[in-house]
């Protein structure tokens, strides 16, 4: 299967990888000639030695990708697809995102809180915006491992999300686990191993790809509007919470002693 891949990015570190497949790879059976050139984009969070984890250049590079000509102005792109890049370490399971880096959140306790309102904002919205506001395109979440905290959110964003079985929803903002996603209609199928995963969504996307394309963003376009309804104000009044939560020095040993775990396996 042929791919063009490129990173938001040039010489910096690739923490959001972009790939183009034609839809006629994907779904020989979709292909007819309107579509030809179609294409399905698969956007990667690409950081797992730190299973995906969330940082200020991982929201930067995703923003940017989300407001470049790679997506804006891709006349062929027909869906995205989001995902985490693969565990490389024998014996630790994939993430499609852990959440906030524990070094961005240790600098958040380390910072005033009329200072972190504000760089939560911009955080959440460098991620947010993007998906519910500027893709032209449906998305899709590939959750193929555990999405906590911010990066469930950024799932939640999406416009559908498959799992793979062993991934765990959490928000770990009050340490409630989301075990019953599927029942509740959080995630729409449950699908075991990564690869099989990514092949269901691939195709999920394929089948969204193959319509006219207009239909489908004034259809989106539509269902958009109420989604952002109140957005803004949600994410201020959740900034403000956390900026408030970020001077409690119990959060900050919390953290310090999660990240010196997690540097011991």
């Amino acid at each position: 299967m042929s791919m063009n891949r490129s990173s938001s990015s040039s010489d910096q570190e690739q923490f959001i990888v972009f790939e183009e497949v034609p839809l006629s790879q994907i779904a020989p059976k979709f292909t007819t000639p309107f579509n030809q050139e179609t294409t399905i984009g698969i956007v990667t969070i690409n950081k797992p030695e730190k299973m995906n984890a969330l940082c200020v250049k991982t929201a930067q590079q995703f923003r940017d990708l989300f407001t470049s000509d790679k997506i804006m102005k891709n006349k062929n792109l027909g869906c995205i697809v989001l995902t985490g890049a693969p565990s490389k370490t024998p014996g630790v399971k994939s993430a499609f995102s852990a959440g906030g880096d524990f070094d961005f959140l240790l600098e958040r306790c380390n910072d005033q809180p009329y200072n972190n309102s504000g760089r939560m904002i911009q955080f959440y919205n460098s991620f947010l915006e993007p998906l519910l506001k500027f893709s032209p395109v449906p998305t899709i979440s590939a959750l193929n491992g555990h999405a906590v905290g911010a990066g469930l959110a950024i799932s939640l964003a999406t416009d559908v999300r498959f799992a793979e079985t062993s991934a765990k929803l959490g928000v770990n903002f009050v340490n409630i686990g989301l075990s019953p996603a599927l029942e509740i209609g959080m995630v729409y199928e449950v699908v075991e191993g990564e690869d099989k995963l990514r092949e269901k969504a691939l195709d999920y996307a394929a089948r969204i790809a193959r319509n006219p394309p207009i239909a489908t963003k004034l259809c989106l376009k539509n269902l958009r509007m109420q989604q952002i309804q109140g957005l803004e104000q949600m994410i201020t009044r959740e900034a403000d919470a956390q900026a408030q939560a970020y001077a409690d020095p119990i959060l900050k040993e919390t953290i310090t002693n999660l990240k010196k775990k997690s540097e011991k396996k």
